[in-house]
């Protein structure tokens, strides 16, 4: 029997805008989130240290109208997902998609194909509950043309 590698994310974070819905031309349903991701340390001469990642979320059908309808700004979410990688060829293959803004700067997204999310909510005692829940697993993603056409 041959290994199958699995890659999975599991990572918690706030929305740092609202969801943005959108709909293929076939009528699927998209919703990106972007998702910040914050860590602090200490390095060994004592000095704090903080660190910010931006993740780009990726949700689909009706995880997307979820999304769209129950979460916002600031909303702190868990995330379980799969990175996205880039396919285009040359030494990036494999990495994060890479592209350029108005001005020829580059940019880079790291990508995430939505697989579950949990809504955290804060409410008060700094306790954290779970919002409504979204279907588990929807793999009904339009192809690659449909999914391109929505970079940040």
């Amino acid at each position: 029997m041959a290994r199958k590698d699995m890659f999975v994310m599991i990572f918690t974070g706030n929305l740092m805008a609202e969801p943005v819905m959108r709909y293929t031309p076939a009528g699927a349903p998209t919703a990106t989130l972007i998702v910040a991701c914050n860590d602090t340390y200490k390095t060994a001469a004592g000095e704090t240290v903080e660190t910010l990642v931006k993740l780009k979320v990726m949700a689909w059908n009706k995880q997307a109208e979820n999304c769209n309808q129950y979460l916002h700004k600031g909303d702190q979410v868990l995330v379980h997902g799969r990175l996205v990688t880039s396919e285009q060829e040359g030494p990036n293959r494999g990495g994060p998609h890479i592209w350029q803004v108005q001005d020829g700067s580059p940019r880079a997204d790291h990508e995430v194909k939505l697989t579950e999310i949990k809504f955290l909510q804060k409410v008060k005692g700094n306790a954290a509950v779970s919002a409504p829940a979204s279907p588990a697993n929807t793999e009904e993603t339009p192809d690659k043309e449909a999914e391109e056409e929505f970079s940040f």
